[in-house]
């Protein structure tokens, strides 16, 4: 139990690392009311909170390698496709009243903008912190053991969740339970590439749903396939992770330099 309360320790300092400069973004839009401010500051202290994540990590001795990998592009594909089909139906069963109040909004450019980075560096950025970074720390710690392999997960997903700002109960749980399908990709494949696609081909599907919702609210019947599609690739999915990662290990907690 001694090295998974030091892997929580390194954890929470990691968190700390990767979340500053994002709050720090937040706090300075909240001050100003600038928006376009926050288009420009957002992506950059994301992407400043995941290269501090890697160096820390490189610090702390962890190998980066075994866990920053060529993938499968089988197993890439059906990480895309699960997430895509994952996004598609959140957005009918647990965000359809948003769908549905985003056509009575006007976009502007900034908008779109904004869309595009949340598709695209956020879901990078949040897996090199929350997963590359935090999760890898705290499964060394865990030494395979089931119950403290939970409570990895669960420390990697809360700090993760509040960065959403989830309103409602519904929405907390539909985060907490994508939260786990990320851990889960991450800890059988141990390559935070794979937990990148599922999450980066989510984020699209919901931004390009955001930009485009009049299409979507008209087209339910979306809802269906989708269900099909993530039935079907996300078994198999885990399957090939499981594969993939099953020859690596997470390094010993004694490797792991003491602060």
């Amino acid at each position: 139990m001694k090295n998974f309360r030091h892997a929580i320790g390194y954890a929470v300092i990691m968190i700390m690392v990767g979340m500053c400069p994002i709050i720090l973004s937040v706090l300075l839009t909240a001050l100003t009311g600038n928006k376009s401010l926050e288009i420009i500051a957002m992506p950059i202290c994301y992407m400043i909170g995941a290269v501090l994540c890697c160096l820390a990590a490189k610090l702390l001795h962890v190998e980066t390698e075994r866990h920053i990998a060529r993938t499968q592009t089988v197993t890439l594909m059906l990480a895309i496709a699960a997430g895509a089909a994952w996004a598609l139906g959140d957005l009918y069963i647990v965000n359809r009243a948003a769908l549905i109040s985003s056509t009575e909004e006007t976009l502007a450019a900034s908008d779109y903008i904004a869309a595009l980075i949340t598709a695209t560096v956020s879901p990078a950025a949040e897996e090199l912190i929350f997963r590359f970074g935090v999760l890898t720390l705290l499964m060394i710690g865990a030494r395979g053991n089931k119950v403290k392999t939970a409570l990895a997960m669960a420390v990697s997903i809360l700090p993760w969740m509040m960065l959403h700002f989830p309103k409602n109960a519904p929405r907390a749980i539909d985060i907490i339970l994508t939260g786990i399908i990320l851990c889960m990709i991450y800890i059988l494949s141990k390559n935070v590439f794979y937990s990148i696609a599922f999450h980066t081909a989510a984020n699209a599907v919901t931004m390009f749903a955001a930009v485009n919702a009049g299409v979507f609210v008209s087209n339910q019947w979306l809802l269906y396939p989708a269900v099909v599609i993530f039935a079907v690739s996300v078994i198999p999915m885990f399957i090939m992770l499981y594969k993939a990662g099953k020859e690596q290990a997470f390094q010993p907690m004694d490797t792991i330099k003491k602060i």
